[in-house]
């Protein structure tokens, strides 16, 4: 019995995420290069032609085609990063400037490759303000450029630390499974 082989399928040029059934429900990752990258499970080698023939009708030059361990693949996934961390009700705004005028531009500056952007959210709770930062990751290692190898290790600033009252220790990595999006 043959099972599923995962394919990592490179082609020059971008599509948006919409085309993904088009290509037989693979993730599709526009590369900052000006490259795309089509990877997901196909049932044979004629599925794999089918995608190949769609890649040329749309004219996108073919860069290379992968067998990929599927087990690596997992690592692949849009990893979601969530943290949280609270200050009392006077240190609230002066935390939120720090994190979007010095910190988060820090966190571009890298140019960490496989970093998607992040989202602040803000809310108050009794006589603390909670803060909650969801970063966005195309792969498990570039977690780890932006954390090092204890990727869960939360990454605070002294300058943070000096303002939070607490905070995570630890930070939380989901993979994305799935994502909708509204009318527009």
């Amino acid at each position: 019995m043959q099972t599923d082989a995962c394919y990592q399928i490179r082609v020059r040029g971008h599509l948006d995420a919409d085309w993904s059934e088009w290509f037989a429900r693979m993730t599709i990752a526009r590369e900052r290069d000006g490259t795309m990258t089509l990877t997901g499970a196909l049932a044979d080698q004629a599925a794999l032609y089918g995608v190949l023939v769609r890649v040329r009708n749309l004219g996108l030059p073919l860069i290379s085609v992968n067998v990929v361990d599927q087990s690596a693949e997992e690592n692949r996934k849009m990893i979601s990063r969530i943290w949280h961390g609270w200050t009392t009700l006077s240190n609230a705004d002066k935390y939120e400037t720090l994190l979007t005028e010095e910190i988060f531009v820090g966190i571009q500056n890298r140019h960490i490759r496989g970093f998607k952007g992040i989202q602040l959210l803000r809310r108050h709770v009794g006589d603390e303000v909670e803060f909650v930062t969801i970063m966005l990751f195309d792969s498990l290692d570039a977690v780890r450029e932006f954390a090092g190898q204890d990727y869960e290790q939360a990454v605070v600033p002294e300058k943070a630390r000096a303002i939070l009252a607490r905070f995570d220790e630890r930070s939380q990595h989901y993979q994305i499974r799935v994502e909708r999006k509204g009318d527009e």
